[in-house]
């Protein structure tokens, strides 16, 4: 058996409509919920896919794990 590890980085943008003298950790708390993981998404999704009867082949969860989550502050 040969493993093969892969990495796929995913970057996305938000805006949030926070005044001004928000602090940082308050920006980067409110940040943090807007944001679900891509491993949880698409665990969601297959879940109710799966609910339809809709399989999608080759898609396993199983040994995927989610690491180097940052938030960095546009200024």
């Amino acid at each position: 058996m040969i493993g093969i590890k892969t990495k796929v980085t995913l970057e996305r943008t938000l805006y949030l409509d926070l005044p001004d003298d928000t602090s940082e950790a308050d920006i980067l708390k409110e940040a943090n919920k807007e944001v679900i993981l891509p491993t949880n998404a698409l665990y969601t999704a297959s879940q109710a896919l799966r609910n339809l009867h809709v399989n999608i082949p080759n898609l396993d969860l199983n040994d995927w794990n989610a690491s180097d989550v940052n938030y960095e502050i546009i200024k």
